[in-house]
């Protein structure tokens, strides 16, 4: 796995088909889920204080022969990625997008612009009111997306619920419309 800084903009992890990784707080550490995606992707975060356009994906693609890239976005940073493929949507491939917070008529302007990637929306049962508002709300706004709703999962499912999350998200990036949420192995009945 590769650890390199791209201009001091972008910290990419791994090889292989490109993913826009937008947390919702970019000082955090990178979750693992995130790390085990660099064993078969090249996973770019943009830095605190930059910005995550046209520039970000340019960096992303140099050096590589894809055309297309897949986005993970959580909470707040659930916009930008929206945003981005709206304005960019010969680039992106698929959203995932974990415990949405976008603001009041956001996603009325998004959708008239038009998002054309699929988009997989997770969501955890004990999310905030807001949260759950802006799951819907893009639910219903975007033909190609489809809403998870994950048990005993609070705030962003990717910290409160890994192996649960990795399972759906690998599943997603590989599969697309044709994910299956596959039952927890470990609870299987006796």
């Amino acid at each position: 796995m590769t650890v390199s800084e791209n201009s001091q903009t972008v910290r990419t992890l791994g090889k292989g088909k490109p993913l826009l990784y937008l947390p919702d707080d970019r000082s955090a550490p990178v979750p693992q889920v995130v790390n085990k995606l660099a064993q078969t992707r090249l996973i770019a975060i943009p830095l605190r204080g930059t910005d995550t356009g046209r520039q970000t994906l340019a960096q992303l693609f140099d050096g590589s022969d894809a055309t297309l890239c897949d986005v993970i976005a959580c909470g707040h940073a659930a916009e930008t990625a929206l945003h981005f493929a709206a304005l960019h949507s010969e680039m992106i491939d698929k959203i995932v997008i974990d415990t949405p917070l976008v603001t009041g008529g956001f996603t009325d302007r998004i959708s008239s612009i038009g998002v054309a990637a699929q988009m997989l929306i997770i969501l955890g049962d004990q999310a905030q009111e807001a949260s759950v508002e802006s799951a819907l709300a893009l639910k219903r706004k975007f033909e190609r997306s489809h809403l998870a709703y994950v048990y005993q999962a609070t705030n962003t499912v990717i910290d409160s619920q890994p192996g649960r999350y990795e399972t759906m998200v690998f599943d997603f990036l590989e599969r697309g419309e044709g994910f299956v949420l596959k039952p927890d192995k470990s609870k299987a009945p006796a």
